[in-house]
């Protein structure tokens, strides 16, 4: 056993220090050096076994995404004696234990290397009384519809779209909200669409973004059945039930202050202050449908901030004129760099947000902020008077924040590198990232800067277990630039300190 060597950490892979290099930045400036790597086998960072260490060639591309860690080796027999003692201790009543003496068990330690460190922290827990998160309901969700494809697309094929609703809805009723879907073929491929109305939260356009986006992660078997999923219908998918004409002057458009990609819309009446609630509600969706339908709803999502109702007629356009400077303004501002890749996400819009005014009732650093964008205003404009209210978001999902107080300026580019290693975890080597894996624990949905304090990256999270492992594989990282997470949950904001363990911060209020 060897404790506390000098080691670093590349790419996501973790070598030793080689014997002719004295320090990080000598490491740094060299293109390529002879290692002895750590894998992660048998074993989890920052503890590892002499039986993992291989000898590799290492290319140095990026010297900024290298960090130097302390490490410890042991033997395998070394290793799994003390690994053995915290399963006995902390596995017993999870629903993924073998028992000793169960005819399943092996008797060995396969599955505990890649899930339970040596310190006893275990990320992929399951009580027997624990209700599921919003990552693995999502995931079943998906799992249990793959199983129905062919009668979803005889209702396709029939255009039967109550009987598809019944059969999604029957489904996706046990976790989530009742909300339309619109099964289709868009681009040669059977297509499931969310049909929203305008005004929905952004944190709930945020949720059915998700719900698409998991559907559409390669090894998800809906989308391995060639099927496709999207929050939202493409343009020229449907028909509006009640269709404006093209040459119909409806309304006209005003750029949003503050706010450059988007519109507010002045849609006309001839007597608004006549116009009940109910009355109003139908006539935007009414224009929100006919929008949708001629350039795609997630256009209309980007672009339309606001509907009111106006009586002046003198600045009216014409339906085809309002959809034209629709499109042409997402195709200048957005093109292709709004396409939907593999597991990514366009919706809801980014919107910026900042303030010069003293923030009271602020989370955790977040008075520091001074100006950012965002995906989620519901979730990033929190403070702490919303949190007595609990939000309806928060029995789905959590919202948590990285605060890295090192200034956007830093000679190490911390905002690159960090963003890197987050865009970047498919290169987390296995076993220790199971490339079976089909749940998706969170998601970036904004970025703030704080001006000389650092900076802050917004995430809400699907599986509060998935996201801490993930920040896990990042100790080296987080560590080296003083990182804190804030988790806002039911239970409140709670700070902790970044690193292999995640201890609640001497900073939480």
């Amino acid at each position: 056993m060897e404790k506390l060597l000098k080691a670093f950490f590349y790419d996501y892979k973790y070598y030793l220090f080689p014997d002719d290099c004295a320090s990080l930045a000598e490491l740094k400036s060299k293109e390529s050096v002879t290692v002895k790597r750590l894998k992660e086998d048998r074993c989890m960072a920052p503890d590892f076994i002499y039986e993992s260490i291989v000898e590799e060639t290492l290319t140095i591309e990026e010297p900024n995404r290298l960090f130097e860690v302390r490490v410890n080796l042991y033997t395998g027999q070394e290793y799994d004696e003390i690994l053995r003692k915290q399963v006995d201790r902390v596995c017993p009543g999870c629903e993924r234990y073998i028992p000793d003496g169960d005819p399943r068990d092996t008797g060995n330690l396969d599955g505990h290397h890649r899930e339970i460190s040596l310190d006893g922290v275990c990320y992929e827990r399951e009580g027997e009384n624990d209700t599921w998160d919003f990552a693995t309901c999502v995931d079943v969700f998906w799992y249990r519809i793959s199983e129905r494809l062919n009668e979803l697309a005889v209702c396709i094929d029939k255009n039967d779209q109550k009987k598809l609703n019944k059969i999604i809805g029957e489904e996706l009723s046990h976790f989530f909200p009742e909300i339309d879907i619109y099964g289709t073929v868009y681009e040669g491929k059977y297509t499931l669409c969310f049909q929203t109305e305008f005004g929905y939260q952004t944190v709930f356009v945020l949720l059915l973004d998700y719900l698409a986006s998991v559907a559409g992660w390669k090894e998800n078997p809906v989308a391995q059945a060639g099927w496709k999923v999207l929050p939202y219908r493409p343009e020229g998918t449907f028909r509006p039930k009640k269709e404006l004409k093209g040459k119909s002057t409806v309304a006209y458009l005003k750029p949003t202050q503050g706010a450059p990609f988007c519109f507010d819309v002045m849609l006309y009446h001839p007597h608004p202050a006549k116009l009940n609630e109910k009355k109003e509600q139908e006539l935007i969706q009414q224009f929100y449908e006919n929008m949708c339908a001629r350039i795609g709803e997630e256009k209309v999502w980007m672009l339309i901030n606001s509907v009111e109702f106006t009586s002046e007629k003198s600045s009216l356009q014409t339906t085809e004129e309002i959809a034209t400077i629709l499109r042409n303004k997402y195709e200048a501002n957005f093109g292709n760099n709004a396409a939907r890749e593999e597991g990514g996400s366009a919706l809801p819009a980014p919107i910026p947000y900042g303030t010069s005014e003293e923030q009271i009732n602020a989370l955790p650093y977040r008075d520091l902020i001074g100006e950012g964008m965002t995906r989620c205003g519901t979730l990033s404009f929190l403070d702490r008077d919303d949190l007595k209210e609990e939000p309806f978001w928060m029995s789905l999902v959590s919202f948590a924040y990285l605060y890295i107080p090192r200034p956007l300026d830093s000679a190490d580019n911390p905002f690159q590198t960090l963003g890197w290693y987050l865009a970047n975890g498919d290169q987390i080597p296995e076993p220790l990232r199971d490339p079976e894996e089909t749940k998706v624990g969170s998601g970036a949905i904004g970025f703030a800067e704080c001006g000389e304090h650092g900076f802050i990256l917004d995430c809400f999270v699907a599986s509060e277990n998935k996201f801490f492992r993930t920040l896990r594989t990042l100790a080296p990282v987080l560590q080296t630039y003083g990182a804190k997470v804030v988790l806002v949950n039911k239970d409140g904001a709670t700070v902790y300190d970044c690193g292999y363990q995640f201890n609640i911060s001497e900073e939480t209020l």
